[in-house]
């Protein structure tokens, strides 16, 4: 018969929490730099004089702060204090705040195609950063507070679950089965603020299309940092899925061992693939070690 085992297994038996990786931790600082690119003002301007054509731009960037749309004549004077001005779709803007202060503004489907296209670009951008920025932060917190109950749990209830396994194992287990069903769930979480609304593809596409932007509307401004995060939100993706497989092996191991108390084994040898003593050192150890997530934005 199959013995059900209850210690932690890979990647949480690594030395280093997999969410204190090399590669979270950088994506953390890029998303840092990113941020402050998108507080530019010629991104500030390419943004809010596009919001003025129609096509609104404006709330969605309330994380990355500064850049709600201001008066016309302010946007006018960000324009041109970028030094951009009659750059390709830019100079279009700056032409544009001309024709609004006058009260002749061209709406053709032609203009507004000009002018919607590169801020379609900037503003998902905006959109990604914007919500890694304002739902991951409480993501993580969510998945830290779940593991932590559930690795305490296991450490400190194993000697009850094998004490007594005939009167009390299945409650203890049923137990167990919620505090992981918590932790999959803010893992789960967690894995759709990363991957909702395709943003691994728009990053690559955001990085194609910034070359043109960056090259004639942009000019001369630092990088946006999208291919940094492309390169590194693949490896956090893969973590998390990692991670949650990890805790899926565990509970399939609860279930095994509840199927074996209902089937009447009770003697904790037969059911269990490691004595009590190793596996309350296994969990106490790995809570020791992962003690707390570090990424937080």
């Amino acid at each position: 018969m199959k013995l059900a085992s209850l210690v932690p297994v890979a990647p949480l038996t690594d030395e280093v929490f997999s969410f204190n990786s090399k590669h979270i931790l950088e994506i953390r600082e890029y998303q840092d730099k990113d941020l402050g690119f998108l507080t530019l003002p010629p991104v500030r301007a390419l943004v809010d004089v596009t919001g003025i054509a129609g096509d609104t731009a404006t709330g969605i960037t309330r994380g990355v702060g500064g850049l709600a749309r201001g008066t016309v004549g302010a946007i006018g004077q960000t324009v041109r204090s970028t030094h951009l001005f009659g750059h390709g779709l830019l100079g279009a803007a700056a032409n544009l705040v001309e024709q609004t202060t006058t009260g002749a503004i061209d709406l053709t489907q032609h203009t507004a195609e000009r002018l919607v296209d590169p801020s379609r670009v900037v503003r998902t951008h905006i959109k990604y950063s914007n919500n890694i920025h304002d739902h991951l932060p409480e993501a993580m917190k969510a998945v830290d507070a779940n593991i932590r109950l559930f690795s305490e749990d296991m450490g400190n209830k194993s000697q009850d679950l094998y004490d007594h396994t005939a009167t009390k194992g299945v409650q203890i287990i049923v137990g167990l089965e919620s505090r992981l069903e918590a932790v999959l769930s803010s893992l789960a979480q967690m894995n759709l603020i990363l991957t909702q609304d395709n943003v691994q593809e728009e990053l690559k596409i955001g990085m194609d299309k910034y070359r043109g932007i960056i090259g004639t509307i942009l000019h001369g401004v630092e990088s946006h940092f999208l291919k940094e995060l492309a390169e590194r939100l693949p490896l956090v993706i893969k973590t998390v899925a990692d991670v949650k497989a990890a805790f899926e092996t565990i509970g399939a191991n609860l279930r095994l061992a509840k199927e074996s108390i209902h089937h009447g084994h009770t003697n904790p040898n037969h059911i269990f693939a490691e004595d009590v003593g190793k596996v309350q050192d296994a969990w106490r150890g790995y809570e020791a070690r992962r003690h707390t997530l570090t990424y937080k934005i």
